[in-house]
């Protein structure tokens, strides 16, 4: 547990940061998380930050909880240079004071006992970012006090039933709750069939979609809902998710059932997914004119979220080890699929005008596309396209903080897939280089930890056109692909497979190199990602009958 309840440590023995930074912390707490996380009102905690700089023995325990994991959450979604820059110090040393400084304001403020709104905004901003330094896991247990303490306030119940509470008051508890509903549905997908919060214990109304400048502490009457994008289509866009996630998980066994139940429910499942995505497109962006950057940055990652659904929906069966001859065809358009989804990702956390925002990334990890690839190589007569697709994903692991995947239930699995591709990568290059005329000695991963390296007289076929062969199927809704497709690696020798040169640099991380209680198991285990993911729940032995 990440927190020691020790109520004895003092305000000033904890670490705050630097008074005359929380302007430049709040600016960019407002820039790069609050559109993810819109959980407060700006002007007025504009206003906390400015007493805030006078000292903070003028705030009370929660709203200075609140003002650590600010902090917390904007060093995070900084980059090294500019914390380094900024703090004069090491982002990795930076982010480890205020951790220890938000568990302790957290501890001070009783989090186990909290009646204050402040401390439950607080929790959720700190467990949105904690898990780059503890693992989901730790979350996932934490989650549990969040959602207590969410309750002990009453936020599963709407504002407005109670006559004390202001329409200021009630807009921002509906924002707060629902924000800690979709966190509950996202981080429960790894480890838990089911959600902690169900619609049967709720009654709080989704919030207005409108503005901070919509809301007044004073205000006399309900906002008025906007046309278009505001501060809260994320929250709502969200919630959409949400419904979509659970509607899912109700028709998993279905989904995992004959040919052609799964395909109807396919069909039933996938037109949910693209009547959200035009409702979205409808509601939230007809007009890119106002916060054009912002809005194109949410409408691209929530069209990936939508289409990652998309690929567990259709791919069910992915993991079977050697699907019949009918059926590779089948596979090939599911990889393809899942390979443009890792690609499309990776080019919207790096292009220049969304960096800020590609911390939230962390938060929606794509375990089961990266596992549908990873089983795809695992057959694939090697080639360029193998070889992208190869550095692709173990670029993609490798940014993934080891913390999230040391303590990962998906973690054998995805080490096991991994082993079986990188080790069936290594016979088809040697395959293909006792073929070839030079017959250099070329010795291949002498240890599990050294680089991924292809030698440099090495140059792989042209690449097949894997794009080409993508058509919808009968019952079938058409995949939606929201950034272009992916540029397959072309060999300019066509013909000559030794006349260029090919690199690939890339390390195992940390987390592939540790012990495993099953690390000489891999092959049983490729279904693990599927049954964690996707049918955890399911008697295993109705879904041997199924099969």
């Amino acid at each position: 547990m990440p927190f020691d309840f020790d109520h004895s440590n003092t305000t000033e023995s904890t670490p705050h940061p630097a008074p005359n930074l929380l302007h430049f912390i709040w600016q960019v707490y407002v820039k790069n998380v609050d559109p993810f996380i819109k959980v407060l009102h700006v002007p007025t905690m504009s206003e906390v930050i400015r007493l805030s700089e006078g000292g903070f023995e003028k705030l009370s325990p929660g709203t200075r909880a609140l003002v650590f994991s600010i902090s917390l959450a904007a060093v995070t979604s900084l980059s090294d240079a500019d914390v380094q820059n900024t703090f004069g110090d090491a982002k990795e040393n930076v982010v480890s004071r205020f951790v220890l400084g938000t568990e302790k304001a957290l501890s001070q403020a009783g989090i186990l006992k909290t009646t204050d709104l402040c401390v439950v905004q607080a929790s959720l901003i700190y467990l949105e970012i904690a898990g780059q330094n503890y693992g989901m896991r730790t979350v996932w247990m934490m989650s549990g006090i969040l959602v207590r303490a969410a309750i002990s306030v009453g936020l599963h119940r709407d504002g407005a039933t109670f006559p004390n509470v202001s329409y200021f008051e009630a807009e921002m508890r509906r924002r707060l709750w629902w924000h800690i509903c979709c966190f509950d549905a996202r981080i429960s997908q790894c480890y838990a069939p089911e959600t902690m919060i169900s619609n049967n214990m709720l009654d709080t109304r989704e919030p207005t979609n409108c503005n901070d400048d919509d809301l007044e502490v004073n205000m006399t009457k309900e906002p008025t809902a906007r046309e278009g994008f505001t501060d809260v289509s994320f929250t709502l866009m969200a919630c959409e998710l949400r419904r979509l996630c659970n509607h899912i998980l109700s028709s998993r066994s279905s989904l995992m059932s004959s040919e052609k139940k799964k395909q109807a429910v396919q069909h039933d499942v996938l037109s949910e997914i693209e009547n959200v995505r035009n409702w979205t497109a409808k509601k939230f962006f007809g007009n890119l004119e106002t916060r054009r950057e912002l809005q194109s940055s949410t409408k691209s990652l929530f069209n990936m979220l939508l289409d990652q659904l998309s690929i567990i929906v259709r791919d069910t069966n992915i993991f079977e080890k050697s699907p019949p001859t009918e059926e590779r065809h089948m596979t090939d358009r599911s990889y393809v699929r899942a390979l443009n989804h890792i690609e499309n990702m990776r080019k919207w956390r790096d292009e220049p005008s969304m960096r800020q925002w590609g911390w939230v990334l962390v938060n929606f990890q794509q375990w089961y596309a990266l596992g549908v690839v990873l089983i795809h190589l695992q057959t694939q007569t090697w080639d360029s396209a193998c070889e992208r697709a190869w550095t692709t994903v173990v670029k993609t692991l490798n940014e993934i903080p080891p913390a999230m995947m040391t303590e990962n239930p998906l973690r054998e699995s995805i080490i096991g897939m991994v082993t079986a591709a990188r080790q069936h990568r290594e016979e088809e290059l040697g395959r293909q280089c006792c073929q070839s005329e030079s017959h250099q000695i070329i010795s291949w991963m002498p240890n599990i930890g050294a680089s991924i390296s292809v030698p440099e007289d090495f140059c792989f076929d042209s690449a097949p056109d894997l794009l080409a062969g993508i058509f919808t199927g009968e019952g079938e809704i058409a995949e939606q692909l929201n950034i272009a497709p992916i540029d397959l690696v072309q060999d300019p020798f066509e013909g000559s497979v030794y006349a260029g040169r090919v690199y690939s640099r890339t390390n195992y991380p940390s987390w592939y190199l540790e012990p495993t209680s099953d690390f000489e198991t891999f092959e049983p285990s490729f279904g693990n990602l599927q049954d964690l993911l996707f049918c955890n729940s399911l008697d295993k032995g109705n879904l041997g009958s199924d099969k």
